[in-house]
């Protein structure tokens, strides 16, 4: 399984590997709508987020670069902003 930011889209994808190709979907936020909203999955907003690290526990940490936040993102695409203010 592998997260990507996909950065222009304001979205956080996930991939997982089906035979020879990939299953892509979207993990939070939704394509073409850039905000600073903490909620689940699709609820959520990012603005153009950029890096993603994560834990052992499964949680992701995204840079969100024109938030100047750091958001996590619990498996289940809960998001919630840890450190920094939107704006």
């Amino acid at each position: 399984m592998v997260y990507v930011a996909d950065t222009y889209n304001h979205t956080i994808r996930k991939l997982v590997p089906s035979g020879a190709n990939w299953v892509v979907s979207t993990l939070a936020g939704t394509a073409g709508v850039n905000g600073s909203l903490d909620a689940m999955g699709a609820s959520a907003s990012f603005y153009l987020p950029h890096d993603i690290a994560s834990d052992a526990s499964g949680h992701l940490y995204v840079a969100d670069t024109y938030n100047h936040t750091i958001r996590q993102v619990a498996p289940d695409g809960n998001v919630v902003t840890l450190a920094g203010s939107a704006g």
